[in-house]
């Protein structure tokens, strides 16, 4: 698993940050998923294993190598891109102002999910209507923005399941729940099992 914040991209131009955020953070078909070849793994091998080895050492110019890590991050995902066996999707045009507001609402739910739990949250704050922004978001992701949301909260809820020591009842508050119990009720909807089952899982 490589976890990244947005800022890694910004050293790039517009138009490769673009590419990017089009082919692998916000697909048309609403999910990113490739086919490596033998030949084509063999050749982004060698990036990730310069970008785990430089992650786990200390340099003691921190920002050259933040810096050089970015750059093997950019690299690999270009090489993803273009060597990867992708799904065909319909060419959208990236400047509409229908992909834009899409765009901004995705960008909007990664900064705000822990304070915004509905769709109306967004929307007030984009300026468009429910109904507008279901129809964007059913057009370049195929499904709903609350479905959206939702699966932003239970993403990070299973991530501090997962890898803290955190009590349920906390991880329901950092997330903006202070009624464990509905949380609790979320979490079991959306992926079947509850936070305590989740946690147990090997």
């Amino acid at each position: 698993m490589i976890c990244f914040t947005e800022d890694f991209l910004l050293r790039l131009d517009n138009n490769l940050q673009n590419k990017i955020k089009v082919r692998l953070f916000y697909p048309l078909e609403g999910y990113a998923h490739c086919n490596i070849s033998a030949n084509s793994k063999n050749k982004i091998m060698p990036c990730i294993k310069r970008l785990f080895e430089e992650n786990n050492i200390q340099h003691k110019d921190a920002s050259l190598q933040v810096s050089y890590i970015a750059s093997l991050l950019s690299l690999f995902l270009i090489d993803m891109i273009r060597l990867g066996n992708w799904k065909e999707s319909t060419i959208i045009d990236t400047t509409s102002d229908s992909y834009q507001v899409y765009q901004k609402f995705i960008q909007l739910v990664n900064e705000k999910f822990c304070v915004f739990h509905t769709v109306k949250d967004y929307t007030e704050i984009l300026g468009v209507s429910q109904t507008t922004l279901n129809v964007y978001t059913k057009q370049f992701a195929k499904t709903t923005p609350l479905k959206i949301i939702n699966n932003r909260i239970i993403l990070e809820a299973k991530r501090l399941i997962r890898y803290t020591p955190m009590r349920i009842k906390q991880i329901s508050l950092s997330l903006g729940y202070e009624d464990t119990s509905y949380f609790i009720k979320l979490f079991k909807r959306n992926v079947g099992i509850s936070p305590i089952e989740f946690r147990e899982l090997d």
